[in-house]
């Protein structure tokens, strides 16, 4: 065979088959590869293979000369895909340029990714002002991937299809096509914690919620049986009310005081005067309270008085409050309430009748104001607890008034008091303590008058100086019996006389 000349060999060339696949931009598992032709009309030839990936391969060829760059070889066009370029791994980490040339045998994978469908979607607000506005979403995602704007004082409460928000759309609801819905708003409102305070009535303490521009009408005020709400106050005193229609602007802590409904466990006895006319009303108690208010009037009418066994052994009775309207506590009225601890006498009280306090063992200390002029027969008889009494009025103390109270140790006896009846203080053992501010019971001060059991245990007697000094009056018993010395501190204007032998 003769020789080729080298210009016969340019000429000639063999045909390079170039094996082309196809490769998806969004599925990275293992490419499917079919291989397209491609021819280099050169010397050299080069197999390139295009990966298409999972989309596959399309039919037919390309023939490339010599040369050719990257940006030669065609890429198909894939329905529902965009192409985004070549790249050197399967990856889609090494983009190839455009220019680079191709210069030897090759895998080049094409990227392609979905072509994804855009939708408007029309925001409109409703609840707040605000001007409507649009928003892209793309085909597949939902309303949860809306970006709802945050406005302040005010929270968002969900996605809707109607301006009048009553047909609400699930944040999960897919987007499929334009669309106009509606944001709901509500403005916020601040809440408040109301401390709840009862006055007047056991009752532990309890708690209210209130938003902003609500008042304290707006509180729901526990209805109690026996007792009437009065109305709000500041203070535990219940001295600053507060308005029903005061707006609430914070957290705070109120009052809320009852009183007892006088018309459920009193009842109400007429008192008449010479001429029957009704000038007041004195009570009964048919309860079972600790705690006791005696109402002051009834129908506009004072109360006046207490009567006739009124409270006679109400045995859980340990408190009773008694309205300065009062004239007389009556007979045996307390008798037998055996837990009272606590009893105020107003000074309008004049009498304090018979056995009206009697067998009360819980008292400790009594008070008798000015105003009282009698202390009736018994009328504190066996108060077994009682450990000092304070008589301060132009009384006479009863007879047997105090005896039995076999703990009592000291008592003041008033300047006003003008006379100790016969067994007052009998069987007061631990009496031993006595100040007397009276000149008659001072100068009736001997071991056989009817004052003698004020004294006959008594191993300190004070006196005041004033009444002591006056040389009207006298007390040979006390001076013959006792030694006198001046008092001091509170006690300096007074003679300090103590026993000076065991009687």
């Amino acid at each position: 065979m003769p020789n080729e000349t080298s210009e016969a060999k340019k000429k000639k060339g063999k045909i390079k088959n170039v094996i082309i696949g196809v490769a998806c931009a969004l599925v990275l598992a293992t490419a499917i590869v079919v291989p397209t032709t491609l021819h280099f009309l050169n010397n050299t030839e080069y197999t390139i293979v295009l990966d298409y990936g999972t989309l596959g391969t399309p039919d037919g060829s390309q023939s490339l000369e010599k040369g050719s760059t990257v940006a030669d070889i065609q890429p198909a066009t894939i329905d529902g895909y965009i192409f985004i370029g070549f790249f050197a791994d399967a990856g889609f980490n090494e983009k190839l340029d455009p220019s680079t040339e191709i210069t030897e045998s090759m895998t080049i994978y094409l990227k392609y990714e979905a072509v994804v469908e855009k939708y408007s979607i029309s925001l409109n607000f409703v609840g707040v002002g605000r001007n409507a506005e649009s928003f892209t979403l793309s085909e597949g995602q939902t309303l949860a991937d809306i970006e709802v704007p945050q406005i302040e004082d005010y929270n968002f409460v969900g996605f809707f299809s109607d301006a009048d928000c009553l047909v609400p759309l699930a944040e999960t609801t897919p987007v499929e096509s334009n669309m106009t819905i509606y944001l709901k708003y509500e403005e916020v409102i601040e809440k408040y914690s109301i401390s709840l305070n009862f006055v007047g009535v056991v009752r532990n303490k309890e708690t209210f919620t209130l938003t902003e521009g609500q008042t304290l009408a707006n509180i729901k005020v526990p209805q109690i049986e026996d007792y009437n709400f009065v109305g709000f106050f500041s203070d535990a005193d219940c001295l600053v009310p507060l308005v029903e229609t005061t707006p609430v602007t914070q957290s705070m802590e109120i009052y809320l005081q009852y009183v007892f409904d006088v018309t459920s466990q009193f009842e109400f006895l007429e008192r008449l005067d010479e001429n029957d006319q009704l000038i007041g009303y004195s009570v009964l108690y048919h309860g079972s309270a600790a705690e006791v208010v005696i109402p002051s009037s009834y129908e506009n009418i004072p109360v006046i008085g207490i009567d006739f066994q009124a409270f006679y052994g109400c045995s859980n009775l340990t408190s009773v409050t008694i309205p300065n309207s009062v004239l007389s506590i009556g007979y045996q009225s307390f008798m037998n309430c055996s837990n009272l601890k606590t009893i105020n006498i107003p000074n309008s009280v004049t009498t304090i009748d018979n056995e009206a306090f009697a067998n009360c063992d819980g008292l400790t200390s009594i008070t008798i104001p000015e105003s009282v002029t009698e202390i009736e027969l018994y009328a504190f008889r066996d108060c077994s607890n009682l450990k000092s009494v304070v008589i301060s009025g132009e009384t006479t103390i009863g007879m047997y008034a105090f005896m039995g109270c076999t703990n009592l140790e000291s008592v003041v006896i008033g300047s006003g008091v003008r006379r100790i009846v016969m067994g007052a203080f009998n069987n007061c053992s631990s009496l031993t303590d006595v100040t007397i501010d009276s000149a008659p019971i001072y100068n009736g001060l001997t071991s056989s008058s009817s004052y003698s059991n004020l004294i006959l245990n008594a191993t300190t007697i004070r006196v005041l100086k004033s009444v002591v000094d006056d040389v009207n009056n006298s007390s040979t018993y006390l001076e013959e019996n006792f030694t006198r010395a001046e008092g001091e501190g509170e006690f300096a204007d007074y003679y300090i006389f103590t026993k000076a032998t065991a009687e």
